[in-house]
């Protein structure tokens, strides 16, 4: 099966995602920049995902104080299914 992926190129290449395929042929995308870390120590015993939220949306263009919706319709008309996200 050939399948054009070429429509995600833009947004990967904005966040410095790296293709790669996996053993049985599936293409992943990974962000190392956005992958989260855990921070341990709170008192409650949660672990917290950090990332550095306005640094990613400049890099795409936007501000820190854009809101959810208008985040939600790039990555949408970028390809990327957003059904399951949270505000």
């Amino acid at each position: 099966l050939n399948v054009d992926e070429s429509f995600v190129l833009p947004i990967v290449s904005k966040l410095d995602g790296v293709p790669s395929v996996t053993d049985d042929g599936t293409i992943v995308y990974v962000f190392s920049e956005l992958q989260t870390s855990a921070q341990a120590g709170i008192s409650s015993g949660m672990v917290v995902p950090t990332i550095n939220e306005a640094k990613l949306l400049k890099r795409i263009g936007f501000s820190s104080d854009t809101p959810s919706k208008d985040i939600k319709r790039f990555l949408e008309q970028g390809g990327i299914d957003t059904r399951g996200c949270t505000e």
